[in-house]
């Protein structure tokens, strides 16, 4: 290893633990939607339709307990979400 690749794997070592350290912060979950029901810790939300008429069946997205509801809705551009309801699903 060439001390130019050793200096080249610190500096993007260095990178990655200040991004550990002191993270970007931005809004998750972000899709329109509007809680429905509620019981105990459960909630059940309802993402507003991104097209005219969206398919007459809904999808039920269910989570293991270990994640967070907006796991599939990080940010607009990467939201599965957002793009269920894009292709008429609701």
């Amino acid at each position: 290893m060439t001390q130019l690749n050793m200096i080249d794997d610190f500096q993007r070592l260095k990178l990655g633990m200040d991004l550990f350290i002191d993270p970007p912060e931005f809004e998750v979950g972000q899709t329109p939607s509007e809680v429905v029901y509620t019981k105990d810790k459960l909630r059940l939300l309802h993402y507003e339709p991104r097209v005219r008429k969206p398919e007459a069946v809904p999808v039920l997205i269910v989570y293991a307990l270990v994640n967070r509801y907006y796991i599939l809705d990080l940010q607009p551009d990467r939201s599965v979400v957002k793009n269920l309801l894009e292709e008429g699903l609701d």
